[in-house]
């Protein structure tokens, strides 16, 4: 006897107990329901009928998305103002003059080679714009007349767009051709490349080979063609921009109806402004009120309503949030990036543009600086190829920058990464990648350059000057700013003045026993101790036996600029006298006398007494002057006082127990140089 069959009414109470038993027994994810069908391994290979159908319709999504929706604008603008705008190439051939030549060629090439615009908006669209409202698209080298060019080809165009046929393979070459690629193995060889014809038309296929086409490419699922990225976030784009949609239009609405008034005669007073007659002849009227709301007259009942009007409440607002939020997060931005972070506290925002950061290195990494090293390569070579520049080794070396990351406060996050260098946390190629992109020794390639170029414009000013007539006086720093930070660059002012750098502790000099200064207490006439001003000294040259620390005090202020002034001041210089150093180009001996000071004035021996003098290019720089000798601090280093030492032996006799500490110091090396000398 056969079991009698169960009614369609019956089986479908039984399916509906099971599924909600079933509800709590595993996950809820697993269950499907009337608007989402269960997955299935339908779409799973990413490179299936099925699974092109639906990229295709995502590219025309995405692009609706674009041209339709603020958050899919928004995305793109935020993606191109971080990610290819600015961006600049620098050479590192190891050469100075050559990366200027090198640089100068490339821009020159790149201002004109895209199609009406330059190479660097032919790649922000490429790579910022079809790239991710399609999936993929690519740039195609073209040659015109002598000039190589970047043709945009979007998505669309590679391959067939409206039919979908399984992988072909040629037998004779073994390339396998499908969706717009042959492959030849793992590696992609060629790509066919439609023309976009009027409308929606697409003719004209043409091989292209790989070698000739830099292809786009960036998503998660692996196959050969990429999805758009707002995929996963086109269902919240579209029910948020459905939602304000309609909210808008009722409100629209709202405001231009203020009332309906239902009365028995079905007219307003006398004085309406306007009337209407229906179809069947029955008379309406409406009464409106200058160009704003109006009121409308029904002949049913008998009643006044008054429309309410609709606001957007906190609720609505942020259920907006809510799906600008996920859908931000679909595209791979917090959407305190992409929108506002006045919600969100100081870290959860720090964090939020962290990851910001890190999504935009990760586009530059992989999808942009690899593409544009091939750019700027082809750029070069071509370039060699036409002799527009020289075959050097390392022609084509240099580096892509970007602009700054996203921060929430970059003073901050500059100062925590000199703190974390100088703390030995982290290091200089560490910060260097992390915030260019570039390694360490290509930044101190750049550094030494610079270095080498500012000293370059140092003497060619100064070589100006001299041209000109006047004295080269330009200095390092009236080139270029070379200190490393406002500390460093205060400290080393305050020690070039002999001040304390601000913020170190002076520490007290040692203990020592009191050194006999004899410009305090000078000889007289007759070489016995009396009273007067004392003969100024001045410190040892630097390449001299060191004196104590109480000799190397210079006159009375201890400054050769105030000692010079006393020396140069009405000095005369008898020119017969000049004799030329030997081996010390531009230094010369001479014996100078300056005339006696005014009456009532003591006059030192050092300035009033003929002295020798050491002279650098017609310039005191030294003298030699009753028993003391004193020297340039910028030309001590070049034991130049024993040769005013000889020239002071001629003046008369020496009295060496009447020696300043500076004079015997140069007396002696006097000594021993005539004694190795003979």
């Amino acid at each position: 006897m056969s079991k009698p069959a169960l009614s369609e009414r019956i089986k479908a109470g039984i399916q509906g107990i099971a599924l909600g038993v079933a509800k709590f027994a595993g996950y809820n994810a697993a269950m499907p329901n009337k608007v989402q069908a269960p997955a299935t391994r339908t779409g799973t290979n990413p490179n299936s009928s099925y699974a092109q159908q639906q990229r295709v319709r995502l590219s025309f999504e995405g692009e609706n998305a674009i041209k339709n929706t603020s958050f899919a604008r928004n995305y793109i603008n935020k993606r191109r103002m971080y990610c290819s705008s600015g961006i600049t190439y620098a050479p590192d051939t190891g050469d100075h003059a050559l990366d200027e030549a090198v640089s100068a060629y490339c821009m020159e090439q790149w201002k004109h080679m895209g199609v009406g615009c330059s190479m660097q908006q032919a790649f922000a669209r490429a790579s910022d714009v079809n790239l991710p409202e399609r999936g993929d698209s690519a740039l195609q080298w073209y040659r015109d007349d002598g000039r190589l060019r970047l043709l945009e080809v979007t998505a669309d165009r590679i391959g067939e767009l409206y039919q979908f046929t399984r992988p072909v393979r040629d037998v004779r070459s073994g390339e396998v051709y499908f969706s717009g690629l042959y492959l030849q193995g793992p590696n992609t060889t060629a790509y066919r490349i439609y023309e976009r014809g009027f409308d929606a038309v697409y003719t004209n296929p043409q091989r292209v080979e790989a070698c000739d086409i830099i292809f786009f490419k960036d998503d998660i699922t692996g196959g050969v063609r990429g999805v758009s990225i707002f995929a996963s976030a086109l269902e919240d784009v579209n029910s948020r921009y459905q939602i304000l949609k309609s909210t808008k239009d009722t409100m629209q609405q709202q405001s231009k109806i203020a009332a309906i008034a239902s009365n028995n005669s079905g007219q307003p007073n006398e004085l309406d402004y306007e009337t209407q007659v229906s179809s069947e002849g029955a008379v309406e009227y409406v009464e409106t009120m200058a160009d704003g709301a109006i009121v409308k007259y029904q002949f049913n009942g008998d009643n006044y309503q008054v429309l309410k009007g609709e606001h957007p409440s906190d609720s609505f607002i942020n259920g907006m949030r809510y799906l600008d939020a996920s859908a931000s997060l679909a595209v791979g931005f917090p959407y305190e990036f992409l929108f506002s972070g006045a919600q969100s506290g100081g870290a959860p925002f720090r964090g939020a543009f962290e990851a910001a950061g890190r999504e935009i290195m990760r586009l530059r990494n992989d999808v942009h600086r690899p593409r544009l090293d091939v750019i700027s390569y082809v750029t070069i070579m071509d370039g060699v190829e036409r002799r527009k520049l020289p075959p050097m080794p390392n022609i084509a070396r240099g580096c892509w920058g970007f602009t700054t990351l996203p921060t929430a406060d970059a003073f901050r996050d500059d100062a925590s990464d000199i703190k974390a260098i100088r703390s030995g946390i982290t290091t200089k190629s560490a910060v260097i990648m992390a915030n260019s992109g570039r390694s360490f020794p290509v930044v101190l390639r750049e550094s030494m350059q610079e270095a080498v170029a500012t000293a370059m414009a140092v003497e060619d000013a100064n070589r100006a000057l001299v041209k000109a007539g006047y004295k080269p006086s330009v200095t390092i720093a009236d080139i270029a700013q070379v200190s490393d930070n406002p500390q460093s660059a205060a400290a080393a002012e305050n020690l070039a003045q002999g001040k304390p750098a601000e913020g170190t502790p002076v520490k007290p000099a040692a203990a020592a026993m009191a050194d006999f200064d004899e410009s305090k207490h000078p000889r007289a006439d007759d070489g016995k101790f009396g009273s007067g001003k004392g003969v100024e000294k001045e410190s040892a040259p630097a390449n001299e036996p060191a004196a104590p620390k109480s000799e190397t005090k210079a006159h009375d202020s201890g400054n050769w600029g105030d000692f010079t002034k006393l020396l140069t001041n009405g000095t005369e210089i008898q020119k017969e006298s000049e004799k030329p150093v030997a081996g010390m180009d531009g230094y010369s001996t001479a014996i100078a006398k300056r005339p006696p000071r005014p009456q009532g004035r003591r006059a030192s021996p050092i300035v009033s007494e003929p002295v020798a003098v050491l002279l650098h290019k017609g310039e005191i720089v030294g003298a030699f002057g009753g028993d003391t000798v004193s020297i340039a601090p910028e030309h001590r280093s070049k034991g130049l006082s024993k040769h005013l030492y000889q020239r002071r032996e001629e003046l008369g006799p020496l009295h060496s127990q009447n020696f300043s500490p500076a004079g015997k110091a140069a007396r002696d090396s006097y000594l021993k140089w005539k004694a190795q000398s003979k």
